[in-house]
């Protein structure tokens, strides 16, 4: 896959999981759940959603 493909998928998955978390924001911190649901409605793999939560979603190291 191209650069370009890779980078449109993502951001696709990216506003999927924007969509989800909006509509329910009392799960937005449920990360396992929002991951389920992206590739549930979407048909996204799991691995490319799980990627991109980690690279763009993922909070580490809040002290």
């Amino acid at each position: 896959m191209t650069d370009r493909a890779t980078t449109i998928r993502d951001q696709a998955i990216v506003d999927d999981i924007h969509a989800i978390m909006t509509l329910y924001p009392s799960k937005a911190s449920d990360d396992k759940w929002i991951i389920t649901e992206v590739c549930d409605l979407s048909g996204h793999d799991r691995e490319d959603v799980q990627r991109v939560w980690n690279a763009r979603f993922r909070i580490v190291g809040v002290a």
